[in-house]
């Protein structure tokens, strides 16, 4: 047995079923993504988040930008997972995952065998995360959801947005909102000029609300970054706290 056939759920491991998920993602006019249910074995998968609570995560190194320590405007805690220290790094380092999620994705990866996994914890009545883009470097995300009997009432929904060449007077312009993003769950078009940093030529654009997915157990959510304005943000949640990981491959 392979490290694919001890996680995942057979269904998802069928040549016929890759091509499918392939074909799906392809198929997208914009960004290219896909939701999977009950992806991994749930035995594993249990598994996985009895580790997962007994981790200690870390706000400040998940809301400090790597790149020029400037605090993120979101709530998360993490804990980077390390190869051959953290439960399931057998499959987030492997090169067969690697090439799976290229797969089906239809990524090509610019460095194999480069990943980054954030194993995180997100607050009850967490504030919600800002639109923003993974790409550039980044070429994919894998995102698995661990929380059972969420329901679209409490929140924490991935939201994907499309920039739009076309301005609706009745767009509000929201321009770097700290604080609860209720609004993220309010409206499907709003004007920005600091999506991420910002566009850009600086200016303020419509963006459109393209999708948005419950963050279900046993649901992996792919996205391939072919686009690098594949704009997403995190709605606010409610009483219950948020759990899951988060593997970007380059």
């Amino acid at each position: 047995m392979n490290i694919l056939e001890d996680w995942i759920n057979p269904y998802y491991l069928r040549e016929s079923t890759k091509k499918a998920i392939r074909e799906d993602v392809l198929s997208k006019p914009y960004t290219k993504y896909t939701a999977l249910d009950n992806f991994f074995i749930e035995e594993k998968l249990e598994e996985l988040i009895t580790h997962h609570h007994k981790l200690d995560f870390s706000e400040v190194l998940d809301r400090t930008a790597r790149e020029n320590g400037e605090w993120l405007p979101y709530d998360g805690a993490v804990v980077w997972a390390e190869p051959n220290t953290h439960f399931g790094s057998d499959l987030f380092f492997s090169p067969l995952w690697h090439d799976y999620l290229s797969f089906v994705t239809a990524t090509t990866l610019e460095s194999p065998g480069k990943a980054e996994i954030k194993l995180r914890y997100h607050r009850p009545y967490a504030d919600g995360f800002w639109i923003h883009s993974d790409g550039f470097e980044r070429k994919m995300s894998a995102i698995c959801y661990f929380n059972k009997d969420w329901k679209i009432e409490d929140g924490g929904m991935i939201q994907l947005w499309k920039i739009e060449s076309t301005k609706d007077p009745s767009a509000p312009l929201i321009e770097t909102p700290m604080g609860r993003l209720d609004f993220l769950s309010k409206y499907n078009r709003i004007r920005t000029s600091t999506p991420g940093g910002g566009f850009s030529d600086k200016k303020p654009h419509d963006i459109t609300l393209l999708d948005q997915f419950i963050p279900h157990y046993n649901r992996l959510f792919l996205c391939n970054f072919f686009n690098q304005d594949s704009l997403h943000s995190v709605s606010p949640s409610g009483p219950k706290a948020r759990l899951g990981f988060v593997q970007w491959l380059y």
